[in-house]
């Protein structure tokens, strides 16, 4: 977004990667699922951004290396 200014977070890129993928609601039945599903996840978009550049991520986009549907399927059965 032009003229945006961020707030620096502390922390170097990666732990701030990091420590917002750690308070995600969810994250622990997202990842046993991709996992039974052999699936990757990646965080992509404008959190990934966000969170490089020191700013806070305020949505989450991720991509699937794998069979999405039936990871979803796993979720929401």
């Amino acid at each position: 977004m032009a003229g945006t200014v961020y707030k620096r977070q502390p922390g170097t890129p990666n732990e701030r990667v990091a420590g917002f993928v750690g308070t995600l609601p969810g994250r622990d039945e997202l990842l046993d699922a991709a996992e039974r599903q052999r699936a990757r996840l990646y965080l992509v978009g404008g959190a990934v951004r966000d969170l490089i550049l020191g700013g806070r991520a305020v949505d989450v986009d991720l991509a699937v290396e794998g069979d999405a549907i039936a990871l979803a399927d796993l979720l929401d059965p």
